[in-house]
């Protein structure tokens, strides 16, 4: 009788434990397929402002945690530096990653060197090169109802180069809002 209890006994035990991690390592799921859209993405450097006026990304249904098949397209960018504006290059490269952390709030997950932005001022070549030696978590509030990821002044490392009268600095605050479409649900 008590070997048949033990063994009924450890069986629940076992049962409760794997029902236990299972919840623990639950994450939180969208869908359908999407691109996700921005009509201002914003770079601050020291006194310098990036901005590109469209980009996109395509993220595909899933839970948790996702590679994006291709980093974000960056397109129409300026950098103001010194109270005039440039023409500038924004390029994404690398696997990115979105990541749903609970239904409202997800991140993205930058890759070293992950985004690099370029323009002439003034005769010479400016570059800024980031995140620095390791991935970067851009984290936002995401909205169901909006079907959109806010990102404000979040910080990545950076690299600069060009000299004077380039921006030098160590990181940049980078702000979007994405929106998908088709509509995007998050859910527990």
């Amino acid at each position: 009788m008590k070997a048949t209890q033990i063994r009924i006994t450890l069986g629940l035990v076992a049962a409760v434990l794997s029902l236990s991690a299972s919840a623990a390592s639950a994450s939180p799921c969208w869908s359908p397929n999407s691109t996700a859209s921005s009509t201002l993405v914003t770079f601050k450097l020291g006194t310098s402002t990036t901005t590109c006026k469209a980009s996109s990304v395509a993220v595909p249904a899933a839970c948790g945690c996702v590679n994006l098949p291709s980093p974000p397209t960056f397109t129409s960018c300026t950098v103001n530096s010194s109270g005039f504006t440039f023409s500038a290059t924004v390029t994404g490269s690398g696997t990115w990653q979105f990541c749903a952390d609970s239904t409202t709030t997800a991140h993205l997950v930058v890759p070293p060197n992950g985004v690099t932005a370029t323009a002439s001022i003034l005769g010479q070549t400016c570059k800024a090169t980031g995140p620095v030696n390791s991935s970067a978590n851009v984290s936002g509030a995401w909205s169901n109802t909006n079907s959109s990821l806010t990102l404000t002044n979040q910080s990545v490392s950076v690299t600069t180069s060009g000299g004077f009268p380039c921006p030098s600095a160590t990181s940049t605050t980078m702000s979007a809002t994405y929106t998908t479409s088709p509509a995007v649900t998050v859910t527990p």
